[in-house]
C-alpha cells in the first residue's frame, strides 16, 4: 500500500509530470484541476497530502490552502507556483502550508517537501536506510549551514531546499548554532 498523494494543478502537462515522477517513488496520486474538484477529492479520499497549485482557474490556492487546512489541520499541503513573491510565501505559510516550491520544480525537492511531511510509502523507507539516511542528511545540513554562517536562506540555496524545509531539518536533528 503506497501513500495517496493529491494533485489539484490546472496545468495537464505539469500534472502529468507529477504524478509520473510521484508514481516512480512508490506513491499513488490523484489529479484534479480545479480547486472545487481539488477539495471534493480531498474529502473523498482523505490524501497523505496534497500538491496544490495557487494559479487555479475558479478559486485562489491560498483559499483552497485556507479551507484544506481548517478542514484537516493535520493534512500537509505543499505549495507550487511560478510566482516567488515573498508576500505570497509568507500568507501560505501562515495558512499552513507544509512547504512552497517554486515552478519550475525540481524533483529532488519535491520529494524532499514528501519526505519532510513523512510521507515516503513505507516500503521504500525501511528502518534499515532511514538511520544512515538521517545520518548523513543530518551532516550535510549541518556543513551547509556552518559555511554559510548559519544564514539559512543562503544555505537553503546552497542546497537546493525550501527555506521552510531547512528549518524542519534544524528541529527534526536539533541542530544549534555555537
Amino acid at each position: 500500500m503506497t501513500d495517496k498523494i493529491l494533485i489539484i494543478e490546472d496545468d495537464e502537462g505539469v500534472a502529468e509530470v507529477l504524478a509520473d515522477v510521484l508514481a516512480a517513488e512508490g506513491f499513488s496520486t490523484r489529479v484534479e484541476r480545479t480547486a472545487a474538484e481539488g477539495m471534493r477529492a480531498a474529502r473523498e479520499d482523505r490524501p497523505k497530502a496534497v500538491l496544490l497549485d495557487l494559479g487555479l482557474p475558479d478559486m485562489p490556492g491560498q483559499r483552497v490552502l485556507e479551507e484544506l487546512s481548517s478542514s484537516d489541520p493535520d493534512l500537509p499541503v505543499v505549495v507550487l507556483t511560478g510566482q516567488s513573491e515573498v508576500e505570497k510565501v509568507v500568507e501560505c505559510m501562515r495558512l499552513g502550508a507544509a512547504d512552497y516550491l517554486p515552478k519550475p520544480l525540481n524533483r529532488q525537492q519535491l520529494l524532499d517537501a514528501l519526505v519532510s511531511c513523512d510521507l515516503r510509502a513505507k516500503e521504500l523507507l525501511s528502518p534499515e536506510t532511514i538511520a544512515p539516511f538521517d545520518a548523513e542528511e543530518k551532516k550535510i545540513i549541518l556543513h551547509a549551514l556552518e559555511a554559510t554562517n548559519w544564514k539559512v536562506n543562503e544555505a537553503a540555496r546552497r542546497l537546493r531546499l525550501g527555506r521552510a524545509t531547512i528549518y524542519r531539518k534544524i528541529d527534526r536533528y536539533g541542530l544549534k548554532r555555537p
